[in-house]
């Protein structure tokens, strides 16, 4: 291992604390939503992701590290899984980790914006021809793309 690279290796470890095969803590820096943050080579990193990093490589693109244990501090590789962001949402959801909030599509997400009564009222209304989707838009206060999306069943596909 390069000199530099092992600095950067014992700088990382330098800054967890150990407690058996349990959660290795995080003592440097926390982003304000409580993930430890470790910069190398001018690039920060969050420091579950550079300890999953160090023992499995790159991570893909549209990846993220979740944590088994729940805990945003940890950096135990052994804690740590790739998945996406719905795999973290559905573990979130079986542990009961989503605190009454409204995960999910449509009507069942927390910012939604239409129901599904007015996801219907588009599709009508466009079908007739006489309404364009930017009137939609406007009509129904929302971009553009969202009525193409409706449209094209990409998005309130269930309709």
């Amino acid at each position: 291992m390069p000199k530099v690279i092992k600095d950067y290796f014992v700088h990382f470890n330098n800054k967890i604390k150990k407690v058996d095969n349990s959660c290795w803590e995080w003592l440097g820096i926390l982003r304000k939503d409580g993930y430890g943050v470790f910069t190398i080579y001018r690039k920060q990193w969050r420091a579950h992701r550079y300890s999953w990093f160090l023992v499995n490589g790159e991570i893909p693109n549209g990846m993220i590290i979740c944590h088994s244990c729940d805990n945003r501090k940890c950096v135990n590789p052994e804690h740590l899984w790739l998945g996406t962001q719905m795999d973290n949402i559905r573990d979130a959801s079986r542990k009961g980790r989503l605190d009454g909030r409204k995960v999910g599509l449509g009507e069942r997400q927390r910012c939604h914006k239409l129901t599904i009564q007015k996801v219907t009222e588009i599709r009508s209304l466009y079908c007739t021809g006489m309404v364009t989707q930017k009137k939609l838009a406007e009509l129904y206060l929302v971009s553009l793309q969202t009525i193409y999306l409706i449209l094209k069943r990409k998005i309130w596909k269930c309709i």
